[in-house]
């Protein structure tokens, strides 16, 4: 029902054009619903006075549908508060009219309970003095027109078959708007109550991911300031070895490992730069070729140590399209390819890195196999974990897979691995074709 008001009497005016906040646009709809209504009580006694040959009331039938008609004009040029003040007035004073008019036994007073519970939810708590204001005086309007001693008007016409029709028309349509009012708040306080617990929910889940931040962060700045302080350490213990040396070949054995140092320490902030950079960046979805991204990244790892020893197998379509973000792919793929080359068993004669894809209803599964140095069966439910090194001849800062965890979170994926120690690795990223 609220679709087809809008259509017919909110859309044709442009009311999008106007900055409304959700619980005025409502109130905007039922003010145009309740003057529809108006409109319609009124045509329906004009045709019940027409049967009935009395036609003394309908100057002010017409009257009422030009003050309706009015209010939802009023409404589509974005006058608001005056098409409520005028649906207000002019229903409390045509129903007061004709409450004082005709006899009682029509009950045209029982329209004022509909009335009064419109006005206060068309204006709003915010406009409660308003409310008010409006409904004591109509109120006691209502009263003085009910108990007035004044001849009312009577005629042939005023049968009890014609005082019946009126007062189940009556009847009917004040049930009817109050229907409508009371439809209104219903929906409205489901719409709170729906934000409500959205809000919860959303604080609830903020707060889980506060915690887990909290405790990352604890962790991140133990384990960072211990690793940063190793190769520095180093560096200046190294730089004290040089001072101290007038060996020309010693000197330099110093600086391959002061540079080896170094590298290291770089490679360390770059890892934190990566982490900082996929927690804070936001996400930029496009439509990439995965098989080309894929191609990117080996291209990188081209002068990579010992990368021209390893066997690269790409065995994913060319047409394969994916939804994603271009810098968490990097960052994925990166990490894990970068692990093939450096834990590769080069003793092997055939060492190889497989990486292929396949199409799983709405996801892609990206397989990435090596056979190389493997992970233990112990570690492979520490790899993902923050700063946690599989390897003990690993130089990496342990943030690798950790990072590659959470970019894949971030594209809303997953990541498996299965492994056999001596024998090689396989990680299966999983991610959806499109993103919602």
């Amino acid at each position: 029902m609220k679709a087809i008001f809008t259509r017919l009497f909110l859309s044709p005016f442009r009311i999008s054009h106007f900055v409304l906040s959700p619980q005025e646009y409502k109130r905007v709809i039922l003010t145009s619903q309740l003057s529809l209504i108006f409109v319609l009580a009124l045509i329906c006694f004009a045709i019940l006075d027409i049967f009935s040959d009395y036609y003394e009331p309908m100057p002010f039938n017409l009257v009422g549908i030009a003050i309706g008609l009015l209010v939802i004009y009023l409404n589509g040029k974005g006058h608001f508060m005056t098409a409520r003040v005028s649906l207000a007035i002019g229903v409390n004073v045509i129903t007061i009219f004709f409450t004082a008019i005709l006899v009682r036994e029509m009950g045209v007073y029982i329209f004022s309970i509909c009335i009064n519970i419109g006005v206060f939810v068309a204006f709003g708590y915010e406009r409660i003095r308003y409310s008010w204001m409006i409904v004591i005086i109509s109120t006691m309007a209502f009263v003085a027109a009910v108990f007035h001693p004044y001849e009312r008007l009577t005629g042939d016409f005023v049968t009890k078959e014609y005082v019946d029709k009126n007062l189940l028309t009556i009847f009917l349509i004040a049930s009817f708007s109050a229907v409508v009012i009371v439809y209104y708040m219903l929906r409205l306080n489901h719409r709170f109550e729906s934000k409500l617990m959205k809000r919860e929910k959303d604080i609830e889940f903020r707060n889980q991911e506060l915690l887990k931040v909290n405790a990352e962060l604890d962790k991140f700045f133990y384990s960072a300031s211990h690793d940063m302080r190793a190769p520095l350490t180093s560096i200046k213990g190294l730089i004290n070895l040089m001072e101290m040396s007038q060996d020309a070949k010693e000197l330099k054995d110093y600086a391959a490992m002061l540079k080896g140092r170094a590298e290291n320490l770089d490679q360390f902030i770059k890892s934190i730069s990566e982490y900082a950079a996929n927690a804070r960046q936001q996400l930029n979805f496009q439509m990439l070729n995965l098989k080309n991204v894929l191609k990117e990244n080996l291209e990188n790892f081209k002068f990579y140590p010992g990368a021209n020893k390893v066997k690269v197998i790409l065995d994913v379509p060319s047409d394969f399209m994916i939804n994603a973000d271009a810098v968490r792919l990097q960052v994925i793929f990166g990490n894990i390819i970068s692990n093939a080359f450096k834990y590769h068993d080069y003793s092997k004669s055939d060492p190889f890195l497989k990486i292929s894809g396949v199409v799983d209803n709405s996801a892609v599964r990206i397989y990435f196999e090596d056979n190389g140095s493997g992970i233990r069966e112990e570690y492979l439910n520490k790899i993902f974990t923050m700063f946690y090194r599989a390897n003990t001849q690993s130089e990496g800062a342990g943030l690798g897979l950790f990072i590659v965890r959470e970019a894949i979170d971030k594209l809303r994926g997953s990541i498996e691995v299965s492994s056999v120690y001596g024998a090689g690795t396989t990680f299966i990223v999983t991610l959806p074709l499109q993103q919602q």
